[in-house]
Parts: structure tokens; C-alpha cells; sequence
């Protein structure tokens, strides 16, 4: 009972939180915090948090590394917390924030620490190199001044040429990214020749280094079968009526740059091509469960994603931040700066609860009047409450999902973190705002490759990224990274 409540207080304070930023709402906010933080008292005192966690010693990570593979950890140490913490060559330093990356190869007798740099300017690079990226798409790319070196190979020679002396050839890197790198995609940086990183390996995410451990006997067995979201109807929710499309292009901020969620044209071509292929690949499987219109509801996401071996969800993401503009949120201006632009409803969100800052959109979140707790944003917080054990991969065919809010020492705290303390074994998400036809073509190879080939998971969408920044470099004489790196994979790769 105390877990029902918890949760209907919960979507209400979404709900609220997502739809307006009206003071009128403080009674009813403050109302339901008070419920919810009653309801989790009682549960804790009932029966206790219900968490517990491993402690890896480090010869355990490097015992599971496989010749050609090695783990690149980032940290960033916070010296201005404690000036006392040496660097990497052991010398105590002043008191100035650093990125350090801690690499780890299968004969390694100690981690190797290598000392990368402050992190505002490392921060401030990442975001610059970022910004550019995702502003090609629309024509608006900053190209370097004469003499200038371009931003891709000043974060190269910053970030990762130390790293790549280390790991060499090793094919498979796992990353364990801490702060901004979090939503950092490092398959789209290049070397001094124009070569991408991800046409020498495969980088695979890391939130818990546990998962390299190969025996998990405590984990349920996945379940079959595919559930499938798509085609989704942001005007109307359950069935014909809903609210007036023009109201709800008037309403206060939710994405991050306005409220009104456009239809995707091949959202819905991309579910009915993953279904057929599926019945295809898999003839004695349960068939797919299709969740389209205004069927692809909250309230049937939540009914149906715990039953499924796989969650593919084709619909726009969110993320809003109190500290940082959103990817989505840099333009280029009159003459081709790129230019944040601002957001007002992003603070409140992530001051009273960080996992309402991100999610996935779903039918009627353009009806600022949908009834009842439901506002059709599904977000991070509410996917906490699901029991994810048994789905083996949940996909985000969506925009700028994998972004989180960064809290010191805890990394990312976006949809992609929550999804795995759900129990989702692998996420693969964007961090930036893929176009709809580069998300459909991609999602289509990436299963072919993976059901009809065999592939790993990981070699699955390496191998579809593959194919369209080669397809790039043929119709436009460059690899186009915005239409590809955008996607990550963090946990099981197999």
C-alpha cells in the first residue's frame, strides 16, 4: 500500500512540476511531498530500503577483461573539496579540479592514472566539440578560424590521445564516464587523419562495473519477446477526443525548448518494421506487442514494460537541467555562432527532483488537460518504480535520453542510470537529438544485424553506425557523426 502511494504522489508532483510553473501549485506540490515522504517512512520502517551492493576489489575487474579489451574509468577529482589529493604523479596538488582517467588493461599489475587536465577546461571543450556536432545537422557548424586547430582534434589530444597510447589496439573499451563525459559519445572523435574512433573499437558503457563479471546467478531469466512504442499520438491519449492541439502548443515549457511535441513521421514505420522482422527472426516467440496512437499511453507503458525481453520505445526524450543548457538548446544564430538558448522550467524541475528532468514522451503530453495523474511524460522517477529484472534490453529510439543530472561523485542520474537500477541488463539511448530519418534507418540496420545475423548486441549497433557514417562520407564527402554517434550502449554488450 505505502508503495502505491509513493507512487501516486509521485506522478502527481510530475504532473504538476511538468505542466506549468503557476505558484497557484505550491499547496498542492508541498502536499504531496509531505504524503510521499509519510509513505516512504512507513515503508522503511515496514521492511528497510530493500538495497544492498557489491564491492569490487580491482583485481576482480582486471581478471574479467579479455585479451583486446581494457577499461578506461574517468574521474573527475574535486581538489577544491580536499587540496590534499595527489595527482597522478603523486605530488600534492593545488587546490584545482582535475579529470583523471584510470586505465586498465587485462596484464596490468595497477591501474595507470593518467592526470588529463582541469575540468573547466576540459568541460568547456566537450561542450563546444558537442555543440558544434549537433549544430551540423541544421548548417550551423562553427568552422575553425585560419591557423586554428579544429575543436574535434584539440578534444582528441586532450581527452584521449594519452589514453590511446594505452590502449592500443584493444578492440573493446569499456568506459566508466564520470560528470559531462557522462553524455559524452567518444566513438565520434577523430585522430589526426580523419579516422573515428569508432572504426578501430567498440565503446561500451559502464555503470556498474559489476557487469563485467560474467556469473550473475541471482539475476531472473530475461523474458521473450518484444514490446513495441511507436507511432505515438501526443494530441490524444485513450481513444478518440483529448485536448486542442493549438491550446497545447501555447503551454509552459516541458522539453527543454517548447511544449508541443511533434508527430515523427517514421516512428510508426520504424515499429511495424522491427515487427515484422521480429515474427520473421522469431517464429515460435510470442508475437511483438504493439503500443501505437493514443493507445501509447503511461498507464499502458508502465502495465506492459516489466513482461517484455525487450522495450523499444520510438518517441521523442527529455531533458531539462537547472545548471547546464540542453544539447537541443544551442542554435546557430544570424551568422552561424552557435548561441545557447535559454529555458525557464528546466530549475524547478531538477531542484525538487532531478529524475523528473528526463524521460520519454507519450500519448496526450500536448493535452495540457489530460485527466487524472498521467500528463503523458514518463519520467526517469517513474521508471524507478518499475521492476525491469526481466527485460534484457530497453532501447530509446529517441532524443537525449541518456543525459542526466551530474551529482558529485554519482555520475549521470538520467533515464539511462534509472533504467538499470530497474534491472534492465542494456541500455542504448541518445544524447543528443537524432533526426527521425537517421533514428529510423539505423534502428532498422541494428536490428537486422542483431537478429537476422547473429551479432552481438554491442557489434549489432556498432556495425549499423558503420554503415551510415560510411554512407555519409559517400553521399557528402564527411561522416556526418550527428546522424549516428548520438547513440550509446551502457551495460551487458553481449
Amino acid at each position: 500500500a505505502q508503495v502505491h502511494e509513493i507512487q501516486a504522489q509521485q506522478r502527481l508532483i510530475s504532473k504538476l512540476l511538468t505542466i506549468s510553473d503557476d505558484p497557484a501549485n505550491d499547496p498542492l506540490l508541498t502536499q504531496a511531498r509531505q504524503r510521499r515522504t509519510l509513505a516512504e517512512g512507513k515503508l522503511l520502517q515496514a521492511g528497510g530500503a530493500g538495497v544492498s551492493g557489491t564491492r569490487l576489489h580491482w583485481k576482480e575487474v582486471r581478471s574479467a577483461l579479455e585479451p583486446g579489451e581494457a577499461l578506461v574509468d574517468f574521474v573527475l577529482i574535486d581538489r577544491r573539496a580536499d587540496p590534499r589529493l595527489p595527482t597522478a604523479d603523486g605530488h600534492v596538488s593545488a587546490a584545482v579540479s582535475s579529470v583523471q582517467a584510470w586505465v586498465t588493461l587485462p596484464s596490468s599489475s595497477a591501474p595507470q592514472v593518467l592526470d588529463l587536465g582541469p575540468v573547466e577546461e576540459i568541460e568547456s571543450l566537450v561542450r563546444r566539440f558537442l555543440a558544434n556536432v549537433v549544430a551540423t545537422r541544421s548548417g550551423g557548424r562553427v568552422p575553425p578560424k585560419a591557423g586554428e586547430v579544429p575543436l574535434e582534434q584539440q578534444v582528441f589530444e586532450r581527452l584521449w590521445a594519452p589514453c590511446a597510447e594505452l590502449v592500443g589496439t584493444s578492440s573493446r573499451l569499456y568506459l566508466a564516464p564520470d560528470g559531462f563525459l557522462g553524455a559524452f559519445p567518444f566513438s565520434t572523435l577523430t585522430d589526426s587523419s580523419g579516422r573515428y574512433l569508432l572504426e578501430d573499437h567498440q565503446f561500451v558503457r559502464i555503470q556498474d562495473l559489476g557487469v563485467l563479471l560474467a556469473s550473475a546467478p541471482d539475476r531472473a531469466p530475461p523474458a521473450a519477446g518484444i514490446l513495441l512504442v511507436g507511432g505515438v499520438d501526443y494530441n490524444r491519449a485513450g481513444g478518440p477526443g483529448g485536448g486542442d492541439p493549438a491550446a497545447a502548443q501555447e503551454g509552459a515549457g516541458r522539453s527543454g525548448r517548447n511544449s508541443y511535441f511533434p508527430q515523427l513521421a517514421h516512428s510508426e514505420p520504424e515499429i511495424n518494421a522491427l515487427s515484422e522482422m521480429f515474427r520473421a527472426a522469431h517464429p515460435d516467440a510470442p508475437p511483438p506487442k504493439v503500443l501505437r496512437g493514443s493507445a501509447a499511453t503511461e498507464g499502458a507503458v508502465r502495465a506492459q514494460a516489466s513482461s517484455w525481453g525487450v522495450v523499444h520505445l520510438s518517441t521523442h526524450g527529455f531533458f531539462q537541467s537547472g545548471t547546464h543548457e540542453s544539447l537541443w538548446s544551442f542554435e546557430p544564430g544570424p551568422d552561424g555562432r552557435i548561441i545557447p538558448m535559454t529555458t525557464t522550467s528546466g530549475q524547478a524541475l531538477v531542484q525538487n527532483f532531478p529524475g523528473l528532468a528526463s524521460g520519454v514522451v507519450l500519448a496526450g503530453a500536448n493535452d495540457r488537460g489530460l485527466p487524472g495523474a498521467d500528463d503523458g511524460l514518463l519520467t526517469a522517477e517513474e521508471w524507478s518504480w518499475l521492476d525491469l529484472s526481466r527485460v534484457r534490453m530497453v532501447v530509446l529510439s529517441a532524443c537525449e535520453t541518456a543525459l542526466g543530472e551530474v551529482q558529485a561523485g554519482e555520475g549521470m542520474l538520467g533515464l539511462q542510470r534509472t533504467l538499470h537500477t530497474a534491472g534492465a541488463r542494456t541500455v542504448i539511448s541518445s544524447v543528443w537529438e537524432v533526426p527521425d530519418e537517421h533514428t529510423f534507418h539505423l534502428m532498422v540496420e541494428f536490428y537486422r544485424r542483431l537478429w537476422l545475423e547473429g551479432d552481438s548486441t554491442i557489434e549489432a549497433l556498432r556495425g549499423a553506425q558503420l554503415k551510415l557514417l560510411h554512407q555519409n562520407r559517400l553521399r557528402h564527402g564527411q561522416g556526418l557523426p550527428y546522424s549516428w554517434g548520438g547513440f550509446v550502449l551502457s551495460g551487458d554488450w553481449r
